[in-house]
């Protein structure tokens, strides 16, 4: 079974994965790869229909994106992870926490919602009559500022206007299902050091704004009263724009990058206390060997002095598994260098940061 396309740059424990949210992709959150990957191993996904995934052939659901992340983080053989989830992306991540805890050590929501019971129904109307693509303009319309960049508000909007709309439409209604049937009990059992930022949320009037110090929402307080320890930032200094991570984020919101990397630490001393061994960079920690399932080959997009590890595409049968991760590099010129193990040679070390073997040549 083929994985969903992602983005994987750095080292360093622990790994952060991210998750995106309806009709986004892996590539809004080139600016927080930027900013961690020296520090940790990133991976960014496609969610299924988006991005670079194709369209599952099986209906579009919360339960299928846990599934499709939970099945990633198995074949990459991460170490417990923090998984940050923006938007759809909340629901995600805590799915895939359920499927996967051994790979998880944190969790953070940015800018998650929760939509009132029966949003089903008024949602199906407006698929009826036509409106999914009002529907959908309407929500992205909400992201973006006064001060915004037309050309950049245009790109978001056509790039979620890509998205099937079969997987579009059963997207939105999983949301709203997956909210009234499973959410409380997801975030009872999920069991995880839990981090909430929020920047916006939706008004009586079902109008996105920015929201206000120390202010609170019925959503933080559903959050405060299932998870009694989760740590909750409300983060009022933040442009509606940078608060939704899209595209237009060239630099990363000092606040954000905080948080995470807070939740971060918070996983690496997790995970001492809990048998895991802590360590300031990777380079001490081997990797387990895991058979990693057929992908495509992920193309990694250039970010200024960064390498990009791409997974391999395997031929049926020839499986192998990952020593490191690292089998080929992409510069950033477009150029990629051969590992020993991609000449046929015997491999490297295991170790997650550039081994012997996976040294640009």
């Amino acid at each position: 079974m083929a994985l969903i396309h992602h983005l994987v740059a750095g080292s360093g424990l622990p790994p952060i994965v991210f998750v995106h949210g309806f009709g986004c992709s892996s590539t809004d959150w080139l600016a927080q790869i930027e900013h961690f990957s020296p520090r940790n191993m990133t991976v960014a996904v496609d969610l299924p229909g988006h991005g670079a995934t194709p369209p599952p052939p099986e209906p579009a659901s919360i339960a299928l994106g846990g599934r499709e992340v939970a099945a990633l983080l198995e074949a990459l053989c991460l170490p417990p992870a923090v998984i940050v989830g923006h938007s759809m992306g909340c629901r995600v991540v805590l799915e895939a926490a359920l499927r996967a805890p051994e790979r998880v050590a944190a969790i953070v929501l940015l800018d998650g919602s929760r939509f009132p019971p029966h949003s089903d129904r008024a949602f199906e109307s407006r698929f009826a009559a036509g409106e999914y693509p009002d529907l959908v303009q309407g929500m992205f319309g909400q992201m973006f500022t006064a001060s915004s960049n037309p050309k950049t508000v245009d790109a978001a909007l056509r790039r979620a206007l890509t998205v099937p709309e079969q997987i579009g439409k059963a997207f939105m209604l999983s949301m709203v299902r997956y909210d009234s049937e499973m959410l409380a009990s997801a975030l009872e059992r999920v069991g995880k050091p839990l981090l909430v930022l929020q920047t916006t949320f939706i008004n009586d009037q079902r109008e996105r704004t920015s929201i206000a110090a120390g202010q609170t929402t019925p959503y933080l307080e559903f959050i405060r009263t299932m998870v009694p320890g989760a740590h909750i930032e409300a983060l009022a200094r933040i442009k509606a724009a940078a608060a939704k991570v899209n595209a237009e984020l060239g630099v990363l919101d000092p606040d954000i990058a905080r948080a995470v990397q807070e939740a971060a630490v918070a996983g690496s001393r997790r995970r001492t206390r809990t048998g895991f061994p802590a360590a300031r960079s990777a380079s001490a920690t081997a990797r387990p060997v895991c058979p990693v399932a057929p992908a495509t080959t992920n193309t990694m997009p250039s970010v200024p002095g960064r390498y990009y590890a791409a997974s391999r595409k395997l031929k049926p049968g020839k499986e192998k598994p990952a020593p490191c991760g690292a089998g080929r590099r992409v510069r950033k010129d477009g150029l990629s260098t051969r590992s020993r193990r991609d000449r046929g040679g015997t491999g490297c070390s295991g170790r997650w940061s550039r081994c012997r073997s996976s040294r640009r040549r």
